[in-house]
């Protein structure tokens, strides 16, 4: 009987051993499980902060880069002002002759482009005038690009440098007048003026 109570005893402690050893075992790979979930939770966050940090980052360069190309926008508009003041009072220094000479090339720079034989003129009051005293030379000038070439009247009536010529029925008229030109040279003037002073910023 003393023997079957031992035997008794030892399967007791034997299976309660079993159950404690499979406890911790249980215990052990929860606790596993809970870190891998805490650092899951850990990474997710950190990674939805690091993506919320990227987020407002790149936000904050678009907007910098925004602010800074309105900035240079509004430099080079003033800038061309600024040029096209300092280009006019250049002008009004100008000899007749240095004046003549430029407009002469305008008015066949605009023939060309169009392909008339007859045209009208618009130049301000001076200008008008230098044409008209000039009027077979300025003839002949423009003969040696368009042979064709007959004629052209004159309108005084432009209030800047520079002219506007067009066909005698006014369907067709090519600007030539300073502004304009500026205008058209504008973008990679102030262009080459802006990575000048880049290069001073360094």
């Amino acid at each position: 009987m003393k023997h079957i109570e031992e035997e008794i005893k030892e399967r007791a402690q034997s299976t309660i051993e079993k159950v404690i050893s499979r406890a911790k075992k249980i215990k052990e790979r929860e606790i596993i499980l809970a870190r891998k979930k805490q650092e899951e939770i850990v990474s997710k966050g950190k990674r939805r902060i690091d993506e919320a940090i990227e987020r407002k980052s790149n936000s904050l360069k678009a907007q910098l880069k925004l602010e800074y190309r309105i900035k240079e926008d509004r430099f080079k508009e003033e800038l061309s002002f600024l040029l096209l003041d300092e280009v006019k009072k250049e002008i009004n220094n100008l000899s007749d002759n240095v004046l003549l000479e430029a407009h002469k090339n305008l008015i066949r720079e605009a023939v060309v482009v169009l392909g008339l034989k007859k045209i009208y003129v618009k130049a301000n009051k001076k200008i008008s005038l230098l044409i008209k005293e000039q009027y077979e030379e300025v003839i002949s000038f423009i003969r040696k690009r368009s042979p064709e070439f007959e004629s052209l009247d004159i309108d005084d009536s432009l209030n800047s440098y520079g002219v506007i010529v067009g066909s005698l029925d006014k369907k067709a008229f090519f600007n030539n007048t300073f502004e304009r030109r500026f205008k058209r040279f504008d973008e990679s003037f102030k262009e080459r003026i802006l990575n000048t002073l880049k290069k001073y910023e360094k």
